[in-house]
């Protein structure tokens, strides 16, 4: 029997292309189920801005006597839209180098939980007691480790 007539009979063709299609799903199930999206939304609330109006005059808004020209308070929900329960996922936030980070809270919502920092990122904001923060903790010299939450 040569391979041309294994390829001529029905029977022998169902039956690879069966199992080729049951590898190829099973290949493809098992890459979906390790792949899996959060949902993020962000939102944005200016508290103050510092303005100049001819009429109206100048409204000043300051952080440590100096003056800044916004402050806003940012909120950043992460959402696991999945089945799957998750531990230890790292969550990396980035903002701009003219951003400064004034405060930080972490919540996960309906638990008593808090989302933790990494230990690289606590360890570079630790201000040792009755010392104050080095100008690289304020966030005046780059690079800060961006990294806030260490996990889930």
């Amino acid at each position: 029997m040569n391979l041309a007539d294994v390829f001529d009979n029905r029977l022998t063709v169902s039956i690879i292309s069966l199992l080729v299609g049951a590898f190829i799903s099973a290949v493809v199930t098992k890459l979906h189920a390790k792949t899996v999206g959060f949902r993020y939304s962000t939102r944005s609330e200016r508290m103050a801005l510092s303005a100049d109006d001819a009429v109206f005059g100048s409204v000043r808004v300051s952080w440590r006597d100096q003056t800044v020209r916004n402050l806003y308070l940012v909120s950043i929900e992460i959402e696991n839209a999945s089945t799957r329960d998750f531990e230890n996922v790292p969550l990396k936030v980035y903002t701009t180098s003219e951003t400064i980070l004034l405060n930080e809270r972490t919540a996960v919502v309906g638990t008593p939980y808090i989302v933790k920092w990494s230990d690289a990122f606590a360890a570079a904001l630790a201000v040792p007691p009755g010392e104050v923060p080095t100008p690289r903790q304020w966030g005046h010299l780059q690079p800060l480790p961006r990294v806030h939450a260490a996990g889930l």
